[in-house]
């Protein structure tokens, strides 16, 4: 079964970088402008931040660390993850399995109808590519670069901040009852970090990767409801244990 879900993974993962090759536009014109747009309502908020971001982490000497994370630390780490759940959390892993695709699947209209310029492609922000070198690393694999087989404008929405959310929200609940789970919080935090620091992302790239993997979690609960969820596990524990206890009485 392990040998068939890696079978589908891999080619659910190449036609999805399919699409997302597919929806990257004809230039770069279209997804400055947009980008311009996005930064303008950053300014607004006040959450515009990413070039002191990069500075910080650059005087601080950080930068390894943000592009190793973005980088080496990206397709391992998902990979490594369906690998763990197949094997300890079985009860909800048809569940994650489809949230996790349709997460990937409906980000790719957004990527078309919405191509947007990262930071490290804005010519007026001026901010350094660290991670330009290293994609190979992990972030993308070297066929991939050397095929152009990539999309350089699909930044809205950041699936390498919403990858880290899923992952998290599914583990935390796994371990439910247990206080060391609190630590995992710090993942998708310092990806966050990593995705700005490195140019590769707006801030609000990331509420847009928080907000797909949310929605994505909504519809497969809609259109799946006998699927086991992850936050579901606590409820009925929480339910069995009282009956365990009433029947031993």
């Amino acid at each position: 079964m392990l040998a068939l879900y890696a079978f589908f993974f891999f080619w659910l993962l190449f036609f999805y970088k399919a699409g997302r090759w597919l929806a990257g536009p004809d230039g770069a014109v279209i997804p400055e402008r947009n980008a311009d747009w996005l930064i303008e309502i950053e300014s607004a908020l006040g959450v515009f931040v990413e070039p002191e971001i990069q500075q910080l982490t650059e005087s601080a000497g950080l930068e390894p660390i943000t592009t190793w994370l973005y980088t080496a630390a990206h397709q391992p780490v998902y990979v490594g993850f369906f690998i763990m759940l197949f094997f300890v959390g079985q009860s909800v892993f048809p569940f994650v399995w489809r949230w996790f695709w349709v997460a990937n699947f409906m980000a790719l209209p957004i990527f078309w109808l919405y191509p947007l310029a990262p930071p490290r492609l804005m010519p007026d922000l001026a901010l350094n590519d660290p991670t330009h070198t290293t994609l190979q690393l992990g972030g993308s694999t070297t066929w991939l670069i050397e095929s152009n087989f990539r999309n350089e404008f699909a930044a809205m929405p950041s699936l390498h901040v919403g990858y880290p959310i899923l992952f998290t929200m599914v583990v935390f609940f796994l371990l439910s009852g247990t206080r060391a789970r609190w630590l995992l919080l710090l993942y998708p935090a310092a990806m966050t970090w990593a995705v700005v620091a490195s140019a590769n992302h707006y801030f609000l790239d990331v509420v847009g990767g928080a907000a797909v993997v949310l929605g994505s979690a909504w519809l497969v609960a809609t259109i799946w409801p006998g699927l086991e969820r992850p936050w579901a596990r606590r409820q009925r524990r929480a339910v069995a244990e009282p009956a365990k206890r009433l029947a031993a009485e």
